[in-house]
Formats: structure tokens, C-alpha cells, sequence
């Protein structure tokens, strides 16, 4: 068991994704650079806006000149897409407009294309799709054409600097689309149904987003996969929100046992011949009904409202979530030790002596639809010695 556990621990890709760096290249390069020591990780991707507003007055950007000249070193091997008209100027005063290295481990990915790094199969597109006479939207546009005359399939990652069209479609929630939507972003929908990402990472809106995972219409094993999608928050933002995501995933060529289908999915936003969230949802979710009461409350035996209880099924943000390291209301004092998917602490109200938690560091609503690599962790922490040689061992979702 601790062989196989060796062999998965190999084939997973660790992974950080940035939001907008806007210039801060050393306060961002030297939180990756801490980040990496618990890691380590093989990758660090960046979207949104790379460069500040003061890095178009010199060539190359002063704040870079370190990092040119090996006076400073950019942490892990870090790779970018450009986002606008000022980014594509510095990049071509730089020599690098079709993509390439601007310092040691520091990398412009180019106007779009498909790559492979560490295992992981990246698709991105840089620009933006807003006004025909910038060049970041040629750009964007040439490189959204290009995915979708090309026969890639099934990509790992997925990296762009703005929301498709239509990606809220079967989500029940109130956030608005960004304020920058384009006609053209039906294109970018187009592409991102074709791809069939794992993760899907983009700006845009200036705060952190994570829509609930939908069916991409790829299948292994009998099992249907997932596509995750976040908008990340810009670098050290006021708001404090998410502007840095760590994973670690095994490439989907290498998959043989995906994740079990997540409780939350729903259709394809992008593909039309699925039903509407009000007409899938008890498809969407197996025999439970999960469509939340207007004002999210529950039923009590005699078929009245009940406000002391909360419906299951309703989403919970991180920033509230008891087992979430990050939340207002997580016991830390009671965590006994960290790994690098999973955390064990002691239960606060145990049901016998030695009662503790396996806990996904992911915000996730069940260890089933949790990452394999979370899941992979949970398989050490049950054969170490933290537990006695019998043990019941069960989930809460």
C-alpha cells in the first residue's frame, strides 16, 4: 500500500495559481518562494495582469532587472499570459512577443497554444476579447481560433484572462458577470466546452469566485469528470480574498480511477442540449431534491418552517466553514498535524476517546470528491501510527 502510495505521490503535479501581479514581482515571488518549502511545487501560473502601470516607462521593467541579471531568483519555474495593450508592448520590447524566458524561471507563454509541463497538458490564451481595434483582442481572438480548429482534447489546465460567456448558466447565485462582457466571449465559451478542462483559472472581477464543478462531457473509467472553475483575486488585494490557489493533480492521461462524480455538479454551462438547473437539478444530484428554500430554510416534522435549521445542500463559504484552515470560525488549537492535501485534528465533540478528523485542506463537501491526491493522503494517514490497530473509520459529508 505505501508503494503504490510512493508511485501516485510521483505522478502528481503540484501546482500554484496566481492572480494579477500588477508589478509585485518580489512581494509575489517571495510568498511562492515560502509557499515552495512546504510544497514543494513543480509550477507557479499566472493571470490577470502581469506587469504594473509603471513598468511600461523602462525597458526591461526596473522591478525585473534583478531577476534578468541573477541579482534575485525567481523561486519555482513561473509561466504568464499577457493581458492587455501594455503588456504586449513590454513583452515585445523584450523580445518575446510569440512567448519565451525573460529570466531564469520566469516565462511569457505567448499569444495561446497548448503546452506540456510537469505531466500537466496547459491550454491558455492571452488578451482580452473587448474592442476589435486593440491588439490584445486579436490576440485573444487568433489564439481562440487556433484551439478550436486544433484537435486538442481534455487538457489539464485551462488559463485565461476573463469569464466565458454564459459560465454562470446552471448556477444559482447571485453574482453578477464581469463589468468587461463581450459578444466575443461566446467564442471563449466555444473553447473552453471544446478543451474539456480539469481547472479552469481566470480574473477579471478583482475578487475570488469558485463556481460549483460541471460535467465536461469527458468519461474515464465509467466515471464522468469535472471541470473546477475559479476566478482568482489580484495580488495582496485589500479585500484579502483568494489570490492564490495551491493543488496537486495527476495528469488526466494518467488517470484510471477519477474522483467519484461531486454531489454539487451540474451540466455543462456551455453545452445547450443540456436541461436548465431548475429541470436537472434532482438529475444533477442523485435522488435528493437540493434546490434551496427561498430563505434556506428546512421543514420540521409537521411540515413547518423551521429557522433553527439549516437546509443541506446550501453552499458554504470558505471564510464560514468550520474545517476550513483559513475560516473565522476553525478551533485551530485542536489541529494536531498538517500534510500537503489533508489536516488531522481532534474532534471537538468526540464520540470516544481519540476521536479525530481527517480533513480535505481544499474546501470541498465530501472526502468522495475530493482531489486524488487528498484522497491518496487520507490512505497514509490510515496505515501510519496515529491511529491504534483497530479503528472505525467513516465520512461526513
Amino acid at each position: 500500500q505505501e508503494h503504490s502510495f510512493v508511485n501516485l505521490r510521483m505522478s502528481t503535479s503540484k501546482v500554484l495559481v496566481g492572480g494579477d501581479v500588477q508589478g509585485q514581482f518580489s512581494k509575489v515571488f517571495e510568498r511562492v518562494r515560502v509557499a515552495n518549502t512546504k510544497g514543494p511545487f513543480h509550477m507557479l501560473l499566472c493571470v490577470g495582469k502581469f506587469f504594473g502601470p509603471d513598468d511600461a516607462s523602462s525597458t526591461p521593467p526596473s522591478a525585473l532587472v534583478p531577476y534578468i541579471d541573477k541579482h534575485a531568483e525567481v523561486p519555482l519555474p513561473t509561466y504568464f499570459i499577457a493581458e492587455d495593450d501594455d503588456d504586449i508592448a513590454i513583452l515585445d520590447a523584450l523580445g518575446v512577443k510569440n512567448g519565451g524566458e525573460i529570466a531564469p524561471n520566469l516565462h511569457y507563454l505567448g499569444p495561446g497554444g497548448v503546452k506540456t509541463i510537469s505531466s500537466l497538458k496547459i491550454a491558455w490564451v492571452s488578451g482580452k476579447l473587448n474592442d476589435p481595434k486593440f491588439a490584445a483582442h486579436e490576440i485573444a481572438n487568433s489564439a481562440i481560433q487556433e484551439l478550436l480548429s486544433s484537435s486538442t482534447r481534455d487538457v489539464d489546465i485551462l488559463i485565461t484572462n476573463q469569464w466565458p460567456a454564459g459560465v454562470l448558466t446552471h448556477v444559482r447565485t447571485s453574482v453578477p458577470p464581469p463589468s468587461d462582457f463581450s459578444p466575443a466571449l461566446h467564442t471563449l465559451a466555444q473553447a473552453a466546452h471544446a478543451l474539456r478542462p480539469r481547472y479552469h483559472f481566470t480574473a477579471g472581477k478583482g475578487e475570488f469566485y469558485s463556481r460549483p464543478p460541471y460535467l465536461n462531457g469527458n468519461m474515464i473509467a465509467g466515471t464522468r469528470l469535472v471541470t473546477r472553475f475559479f476566478s482568482l483575486a489580484p495580488a495582496f488585494n485589500l479585500g484579502k480574498q483568494r489570490d492564490l490557489y495551491a493543488m496537486g493533480m495527476m495528469p488526466t492521461a494518467s488517470l484510471k480511477n477519477p474522483e467519484v462524480e461531486p454531489a454539487d455538479a451540474t451540466p455543462s454551462p456551455y453545452d445547450r442540449s443540456a436541461p436548465s438547473s431548475s429541470s436537472s437539478s434532482s438529475k444533477a444530484h442523485g435522488r435528493f431534491d437540493m434546490t434551496p428554500h427561498p430563505d434556506n430554510r428546512t421543514r420540521d416534522r409537521h411540515g413547518e418552517d423551521d429557522p433553527r435549521k439549516r437546509r443541506r445542500g446550501v453552499p458554504i463559504d470558505p471564510r464560514d466553514c468550520w474545517f476550513c484552515l483559513s475560516g473565522s470560525t476553525t478551533e485551530k488549537h485542536l489541529v494536531v498535524s498538517i500534510g500537503d492535501e489533508t489536516y488531522l485534528a481532534l474532534a471537538k465533540g468526540s464520540l470516544v476517546e481519540g476521536n479525530a478528523l481527517i480533513i480535505p485542506i481544499a474546501h470541498t463537501g465530501s472526502f468522495i470528491s475530493a482531489s486524488e491526491a487528498a484522497r491518496a493522503e487520507l490512505l497514509r494517514y490510515e496505515g501510519g501510527e496515529v491511529f491504534e490497530p483497530r479503528y472505525v473509520l467513516y465520512l461526513l459529508n
